[in-house]
Formats: C-alpha cells, sequence, structure tokens
C-alpha cells in the first residue's frame, strides 16, 4: 500500500501543478488580451502620443444587467456635472454664453435619453444577469516622455472590453451619434 500511496500522491501532485500551470497561463493571455485591446484603442485616441507602459490594476467581470447599471451610474455623474455648468451658466448675458446655455440644454435632454433607454434594459426581464459579457478593466497607462513635457504621463482609465476584446465605449456624445 505504501508504493501505491506514493504513486497517487505524486499523480495528484503533478495534476495539481498542470492545473495551476494552465491556469496561469489562462490569466496571462487574459491580460495580453486585455492589454493589446487597451493599446489599441488608447492608441486611436492619443495618435500623436506614445505608448510606454499599459498596467492592469484590476480585472471586473460585467453581465449585460451590471453594464447597464455602469452606463446608468456613468451617464448620471455626467448629468449631474452639466447640471452644475448649466447652473452657473443660467446668468448668460452674452449671445456666446447663451448659445453655450443652449447647447448644455440639448446635451441633458440627449443624456436623459441615454439614462432612460439603459434604465429600460436594465429593467427588462430577458436582460441576462449571469453570463460573462465585458471585463471591466482598470489600467494605469504610461505615455513615453515629450519635448514639451519633458516626463512620462501617466493616466488612471477604467475600459469595459467585451469578451472578444474589443473596447466598449459608453456614449455620451451629440445627438448626432
Amino acid at each position: 500500500m505504501g508504493k501505491n500511496d506514493r504513486y497517487i500522491r505524486q499523480f495528484l501532485f503533478f495534476v495539481t501543478l498542470l492545473l495551476m500551470t494552465i491556469s496561469c497561463n489562462k490569466e496571462q493571455q487574459l491580460q495580453k488580451n486585455l492589454k493589446e485591446a487597451v493599446k489599441n484603442y488608447i492608441t486611436e485616441i492619443y495618435p500623436d502620443q506614445q505608448i510606454d507602459s499599459i498596467k492592469i490594476l484590476n480585472i471586473d467581470t460585467l453581465t449585460d444587467k451590471s453594464f447597464a447599471t455602469l452606463n446608468i451610474v456613468t451617464l448620471e455623474n455626467k448629468k449631474n456635472e452639466l447640471e452644475n455648468h448649466y447652473l452657473y451658466c443660467s446668468e448668460a448675458s452674452t449671445t456666446e454664453e447663451k448659445i453655450e446655455q443652449y447647447e448644455l440644454f440639448e446635451t441633458l435632454d440627449f443624456i436623459n435619453e441615454k439614462i432612460e433607454t439603459w434604465y429600460q434594459i436594465y429593467d427588462n426581464p430577458m436582460t441576462d444577469s449571469v453570463k460573462l459579457r465585458y471585463y471591466f478593466v482598470a489600467t494605469r497607462i504610461s505615455f513615453q516622455k515629450t519635448q514639451v513635457t519633458h516626463n512620462n504621463e501617466d493616466i488612471l482609465v477604467a475600459f469595459p472590453i467585451s469578451t472578444d476584446f474589443k473596447v466598449q465605449e459608453i456614449m455620451m456624445g451629440n445627438q448626432s451619434e
């Protein structure tokens, strides 16, 4: 029995080591794919900047329902920010200030519509709250130093990234989008 126990222990150790190696490789591959998605996205946004490094600080998972929640919270925060700015512009006296105030009003109306749409998605009983749909990736992105700044610039950004590694934008732009 002693020899059989030893072989069983060796076999279990080998299987455990193999499973740990496979899971580490999956985690490394996931991080590599997420970094590549972030790099591609940031390169499109900042074509004149050279990325020095991307560090993944945290990876969370999102379902369709939690993605709707993320959109609602983000849009509500943007709405509050714009409402404060709108109130500040309420004493507009010049034509430019009145135009800015009108544009703010239009943007607030647009954001309210988007929020309502996301609430409908969230409240829909068919909206999945179980299946992994997105990774929510918090990153620190370092840009190479430039002649203008003379130092590296870091930004902290979080991205929802689909399971096929495409950054999903939370739309807040203008009505034409």
